[in-house]
Protein backbone atom coordinates (compact mmCIF):
# COMPACT_ATOMS: atom_id res chain seq x y z
CA UNK A 1 0.00 0.00 0.00
CA UNK A 2 1.41 3.28 -1.11
CA UNK A 3 1.58 5.81 1.78
CA UNK A 4 0.57 9.36 1.02
CA UNK A 5 2.15 12.45 3.01
CA UNK A 6 -0.86 13.38 5.06
CA UNK A 7 -1.34 9.69 6.11
CA UNK A 8 2.42 9.70 7.47
CA UNK A 9 1.80 12.79 9.11
CA UNK A 10 -1.65 11.83 10.67
CA UNK A 11 -1.07 10.07 14.09
CA UNK A 12 -4.64 8.77 13.61
CA UNK A 13 -3.16 6.71 11.18
CA UNK A 14 -0.51 5.24 13.24
CA UNK A 15 -2.34 4.79 16.48
CA UNK A 16 -5.05 2.84 14.72
CA UNK A 17 -2.15 -0.05 13.67
CA UNK A 18 -2.25 -0.47 17.70
CA UNK A 19 -5.56 0.83 18.70
CA UNK A 20 -8.12 0.37 16.15
CA UNK A 21 -10.43 2.59 15.49
CA UNK A 22 -13.94 1.91 16.49
CA UNK A 23 -17.18 3.47 15.71
CA UNK A 24 -17.91 5.17 19.38
CA UNK A 25 -21.51 4.15 19.09
CA UNK A 26 -21.79 0.19 18.12
CA UNK A 27 -17.70 -0.50 18.63
CA UNK A 28 -17.34 -1.66 15.12
CA UNK A 29 -13.78 -1.33 14.30
CA UNK A 30 -14.20 1.53 10.64
CA UNK A 31 -11.28 2.90 9.05
CA UNK A 32 -8.67 4.71 10.72
CA UNK A 33 -9.67 8.40 9.05
CA UNK A 34 -13.56 7.83 9.67
CA UNK A 35 -15.74 9.06 12.61
CA UNK A 36 -18.54 6.50 13.00
CA UNK A 37 -19.81 3.74 10.99
CA UNK A 38 -22.14 4.02 7.96
CA UNK A 39 -24.61 2.17 9.86
CA UNK A 40 -24.63 4.68 13.00
CA UNK A 41 -24.52 7.84 10.86
CA UNK A 42 -27.57 6.98 8.88
CA UNK A 43 -29.78 5.33 12.18
CA UNK A 44 -28.53 8.68 14.69
CA UNK A 45 -31.77 10.71 15.82
CA UNK A 46 -30.76 13.83 14.19
CA UNK A 47 -32.81 16.97 15.44
CA UNK A 48 -35.12 18.36 13.14
CA UNK A 49 -35.49 22.29 12.22
CA UNK A 50 -38.17 23.00 14.61
CA UNK A 51 -37.06 26.59 16.48
CA UNK A 52 -35.08 26.52 19.35
CA UNK A 53 -37.27 28.43 21.28
CA UNK A 54 -39.98 25.57 20.98
CA UNK A 55 -37.78 22.92 21.87
CA UNK A 56 -36.00 24.16 24.93
CA UNK A 57 -38.91 26.45 26.13
CA UNK A 58 -40.59 23.26 28.22
CA UNK A 59 -37.11 22.70 30.20
CA UNK A 60 -37.04 26.21 31.58
CA UNK A 61 -39.76 25.44 34.84
CA UNK A 62 -39.59 28.61 36.85
CA UNK A 63 -36.41 29.99 35.62
CA UNK A 64 -36.60 31.49 32.15
CA UNK A 65 -33.73 30.77 29.58
CA UNK A 66 -31.19 34.16 30.13
CA UNK A 67 -29.06 33.03 26.57
CA UNK A 68 -30.10 34.12 23.77
CA UNK A 69 -29.80 30.33 21.23
CA UNK A 70 -29.51 27.02 22.01
CA UNK A 71 -29.04 24.22 19.39
CA UNK A 72 -28.68 20.64 19.71
CA UNK A 73 -27.86 17.92 17.01
CA UNK A 74 -29.25 14.87 17.95
CA UNK A 75 -31.68 13.75 20.31
CA UNK A 76 -30.92 11.78 23.43
CA UNK A 77 -32.21 8.26 22.68
CA UNK A 78 -31.00 5.49 20.72
CA UNK A 79 -27.52 4.77 19.63
CA UNK A 80 -26.97 8.67 20.64
CA UNK A 81 -26.99 7.75 23.76
CA UNK A 82 -24.54 4.62 23.83
CA UNK A 83 -22.19 7.53 22.22
CA UNK A 84 -22.83 9.78 25.17
CA UNK A 85 -21.75 7.28 27.05
CA UNK A 86 -18.42 6.50 25.39
CA UNK A 87 -17.39 10.12 25.41
CA UNK A 88 -18.18 10.11 28.88
CA UNK A 89 -16.16 7.03 29.18
CA UNK A 90 -13.13 8.77 27.70
CA UNK A 91 -13.12 6.26 24.74
CA UNK A 92 -15.32 8.42 22.51
CA UNK A 93 -13.80 11.54 21.36
CA UNK A 94 -14.97 10.54 17.71
CA UNK A 95 -18.48 11.20 18.93
CA UNK A 96 -18.01 14.68 19.96
CA UNK A 97 -15.99 15.45 16.56
CA UNK A 98 -18.42 14.00 14.67
CA UNK A 99 -21.69 16.28 16.60
CA UNK A 100 -19.20 18.66 16.17
CA UNK A 101 -19.60 18.75 12.44
CA UNK A 102 -23.37 18.97 12.10
CA UNK A 103 -23.37 21.60 14.65
CA UNK A 104 -21.08 23.96 12.71
CA UNK A 105 -23.74 23.44 9.46
CA UNK A 106 -26.63 24.70 12.27
CA UNK A 107 -24.59 27.36 13.72
CA UNK A 108 -24.00 28.85 10.23
CA UNK A 109 -27.11 28.08 8.69
CA UNK A 110 -28.97 30.23 11.92
CA UNK A 111 -26.37 32.77 11.30
CA UNK A 112 -24.42 32.32 14.62
CA UNK A 113 -21.09 30.76 13.42
CA UNK A 114 -19.31 34.37 14.01
CA UNK A 115 -18.55 34.68 17.89
CA UNK A 116 -15.93 35.83 19.76
CA UNK A 117 -15.11 33.46 22.01
CA UNK A 118 -16.08 29.52 21.98
CA UNK A 119 -16.08 27.89 25.88
CA UNK A 120 -17.33 25.32 27.56
CA UNK A 121 -19.00 23.85 30.55
CA UNK A 122 -16.85 23.44 33.45
CA UNK A 123 -16.12 19.90 34.87
CA UNK A 124 -14.41 18.98 38.50
CA UNK A 125 -10.91 18.38 38.34
CA UNK A 126 -11.25 14.95 40.19
CA UNK A 127 -13.94 14.00 36.86
CA UNK A 128 -11.37 15.77 34.32
CA UNK A 129 -8.66 13.44 35.41
CA UNK A 130 -10.19 10.45 35.43
CA UNK A 131 -11.84 10.58 32.19
CA UNK A 132 -8.82 11.74 30.37
CA UNK A 133 -10.58 15.42 29.14
CA UNK A 134 -13.57 17.48 29.42
CA UNK A 135 -16.74 16.26 26.71
CA UNK A 136 -17.44 19.63 26.50
CA UNK A 137 -14.07 21.45 25.65
CA UNK A 138 -13.28 18.54 23.46
CA UNK A 139 -16.62 19.70 21.54
CA UNK A 140 -15.47 23.40 21.90
CA UNK A 141 -12.11 22.53 19.96
CA UNK A 142 -13.57 20.79 17.51
CA UNK A 143 -16.64 23.80 16.61
CA UNK A 144 -13.43 26.17 17.13
CA UNK A 145 -11.23 24.67 14.77
CA UNK A 146 -13.96 24.01 12.29
CA UNK A 147 -15.16 27.62 12.49
CA UNK A 148 -11.79 29.46 12.70
CA UNK A 149 -12.82 30.81 16.67
CA UNK A 150 -10.56 30.99 19.58
CA UNK A 151 -11.29 29.06 22.98
CA UNK A 152 -10.80 30.17 26.04
CA UNK A 153 -11.73 27.36 28.80
CA UNK A 154 -10.73 30.00 31.67
CA UNK A 155 -13.79 31.76 32.43
CA UNK A 156 -16.13 29.89 34.21
CA UNK A 157 -15.37 27.45 36.90
CA UNK A 158 -17.25 24.96 39.31
CA UNK A 159 -17.06 23.57 42.80
CA UNK A 160 -15.96 19.86 43.25
CA UNK A 161 -19.28 19.11 44.68
CA UNK A 162 -19.53 15.24 43.58
CA UNK A 163 -23.02 15.24 43.71
CA UNK A 164 -24.38 13.43 40.64
CA UNK A 165 -27.21 15.47 38.67
CA UNK A 166 -28.50 12.68 36.93
CA UNK A 167 -29.86 11.83 40.61
CA UNK A 168 -31.52 15.13 40.85
CA UNK A 169 -35.18 16.41 39.43
CA UNK A 170 -35.44 19.38 37.42
CA UNK A 171 -36.31 21.83 40.33
CA UNK A 172 -33.13 20.31 42.03
CA UNK A 173 -31.02 20.57 39.01
CA UNK A 174 -31.69 24.37 39.15
CA UNK A 175 -30.44 24.81 42.67
CA UNK A 176 -27.79 22.57 42.10
CA UNK A 177 -26.36 24.67 39.36
CA UNK A 178 -26.86 28.42 41.19
CA UNK A 179 -24.53 26.57 43.61
CA UNK A 180 -21.38 25.14 42.26
CA UNK A 181 -20.64 27.18 38.60
CA UNK A 182 -18.81 30.40 39.54
CA UNK A 183 -17.33 32.96 37.74
CA UNK A 184 -13.47 32.48 37.25
CA UNK A 185 -11.57 35.88 38.88
CA UNK A 186 -8.45 35.32 37.13
CA UNK A 187 -10.77 35.27 33.73
CA UNK A 188 -10.22 38.08 31.03
CA UNK A 189 -12.24 40.36 29.84
CA UNK A 190 -15.82 39.53 27.74
CA UNK A 191 -17.66 42.78 27.99
CA UNK A 192 -19.45 42.92 24.67
CA UNK A 193 -18.36 39.62 22.98
CA UNK A 194 -20.30 36.41 21.62
CA UNK A 195 -19.88 33.56 23.21
CA UNK A 196 -20.28 30.01 21.92
CA UNK A 197 -20.81 27.93 25.30
CA UNK A 198 -21.08 24.10 24.81
CA UNK A 199 -21.87 20.71 26.81
CA UNK A 200 -22.49 16.99 25.92
CA UNK A 201 -26.25 16.51 27.00
CA UNK A 202 -28.69 19.37 27.21
CA UNK A 203 -31.50 17.97 29.85
CA UNK A 204 -33.42 20.35 31.95
CA UNK A 205 -31.01 23.50 31.02
CA UNK A 206 -30.23 24.52 34.55
CA UNK A 207 -26.71 23.56 33.61
CA UNK A 208 -26.75 26.51 30.77
CA UNK A 209 -28.86 28.74 32.30
CA UNK A 210 -26.87 29.22 35.32
CA UNK A 211 -23.16 29.68 33.29
CA UNK A 212 -24.94 32.04 30.75
CA UNK A 213 -26.74 34.17 33.23
CA UNK A 214 -22.48 34.44 34.24
CA UNK A 215 -21.23 35.05 31.37
CA UNK A 216 -24.02 37.95 30.76
CA UNK A 217 -23.26 38.93 34.71
CA UNK A 218 -19.83 39.69 33.06
CA UNK A 219 -20.81 41.40 29.89
CA UNK A 220 -21.14 39.02 27.16
CA UNK A 221 -23.17 40.23 24.53
CA UNK A 222 -24.89 36.89 23.55
CA UNK A 223 -24.52 33.33 24.33
CA UNK A 224 -25.38 30.73 22.52
CA UNK A 225 -25.91 27.54 24.10
CA UNK A 226 -24.48 24.21 21.58
CA UNK A 227 -25.15 20.48 23.01
CA UNK A 228 -24.08 17.33 21.35
CA UNK A 229 -27.41 15.98 22.64
CA UNK A 230 -30.90 17.41 23.48
CA UNK A 231 -33.12 15.26 26.06
CA UNK A 232 -36.80 14.75 25.83
CA UNK A 233 -38.60 15.60 28.76
CA UNK A 234 -40.01 12.49 29.57
CA UNK A 235 -36.61 10.91 28.89
CA UNK A 236 -34.24 9.35 32.03
CA UNK A 237 -31.48 11.99 32.28
CA UNK A 238 -27.66 10.90 31.61
CA UNK A 239 -25.01 10.59 34.13
CA UNK A 240 -22.48 13.56 34.32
Amino acid sequence: MKLTNSRLLNCKFWLDIFFPNRCPCCGKVIVWDRLLCEDCKSNLPFLDDTPWQMRYAEKAGESPFVFDYAVSAFAYEDIAVDGIYTLKNGIGANFAEYAGEILCDKLENDGKSRVDIVTAVPMSRRKKNARGYNQAELLAKHIAKALDLQTDFKILKRTSDSLEQHKLDSRQRHEFAQKIYYKNPKSAPIKDKAVILCDDVFTTGATMNKCSSILKDMGAKEVYCVSICCTDKKFSTPEE
